[in-house]
């Protein structure tokens, strides 16, 4: 029978799997409930990736047990049975989405959010982008010093998208998916004459005068929400362009031939953000996550 059945057996699930502490992450292929509380849930996932570089960082005296169950309305469910249980050795991480701008984050000391939409947007800052470069890039960093490139890459990439996360919030608010950056994402990104990977905001705005009849204008204005582009930015979508222009990098500025696996890209970048933030280099996050981890 498996332990997480009865109430008394999650708030004890940590002493079956002799940890300090249980954590729940998105990821998997799990889709119910009730199949976690069989027992049911995957071990590896990007988002257990993610989240157990965060807490080796900022609860390094904890040995955890990572459970990826699903979706993030499966999390909110454990949430409930958690609270039901009362059990004080779990965590739940999960992606912050638009939940900040609607009152909806759960204030509970075990619940863990990211800073940005998701853990992709916490993932690629352009101080990442810089490291996983020098990471992968053969060459001399002096000599072939891409910082400033970068950063020119990020400004555009910024004022390009900056319209239209305002708008996928637009959509958001009345219930509605913006396909512009929440559909196919190769549609979405152009390459320049050198292969730079750039938005096709032509696209983008055609797709949303195309769907905006659909949602109508009428209920909350979006004027007056703060959004951060890169921070509130939809994260899959984040994450494809990200990769697909460091990808490019690698092959002009370092003469990389063939292709960079995601998985490859991705781990490299969690373990030099792992170094960042144990150097305090990124102060907003930092912060962010150290305020998260201290109620816990």
């Amino acid at each position: 029978m498996s332990i997480t059945r009865s109430a008394s057996g999650l708030a004890n699930e940590y002493l079956f799997f002799r940890v300090d502490k249980v954590v729940y992450v998105e990821g998997g292929t799990t889709t119910r409930i009730s199949d976690v509380l069989r027992g049911n849930y995957d071990v590896h996932s990007d988002d257990v990736r993610f989240w157990s570089m965060v807490l080796r960082v900022y609860l390094p005296s904890k040995r955890c047990k990572f459970k990826a169950v699903g979706s993030k309305s499966i999390l909110k469910q454990i949430v409930s049975e958690l609270q039901r249980s009362n059990a004080k050795q779990s965590i739940v991480c999960m992606d912050r989405d638009f939940d900040s701008f609607t009152n909806s984050l759960i204030q509970l000391p075990y619940v863990i959010y990211t800073m940005g939409y998701s853990w992709e947007n916490d993932l690629w800052q352009p101080e990442c982008v810089k490291e996983v470069f020098v990471f992968n890039c053969p060459g001399c960093p002096v000599e072939i010093d891409a910082n400033a490139e970068i950063d020119t890459w990020f400004r555009q990439l910024k004022r390009d998208l900056r319209w239209y996360v305002y708008a996928d919030f637009f959509f958001f608010l009345r219930g509605h998916s913006f396909q512009g950056l929440r559909g196919k994402s190769n549609r979405l990104i152009t390459t320049g004459s050198n292969g730079c990977p750039n938005i096709n905001t032509v696209q983008l705005r055609n797709d949303f005068m195309a769907s905006r009849p659909v949602v109508g204008t009428k209920n909350r204005s979006v004027a007056s929400v703060d959004l951060k582009t890169l921070l509130d930015c939809y994260g899959h979508f984040l994450d494809k362009i990200v990769y697909r222009y460091l990808t490019h990098l690698l092959k002009v500025r370092c003469s990389r031939k063939g292709t960079y696996a995601v998985e490859v890209i991705h781990s490299a970048a969690v373990q030099c953000l792992s170094t960042l933030l144990a150097k305090g280099t990124l102060r907003d996050l930092n912060q962010h996550y150290s305020r998260q981890f201290e109620r816990i």
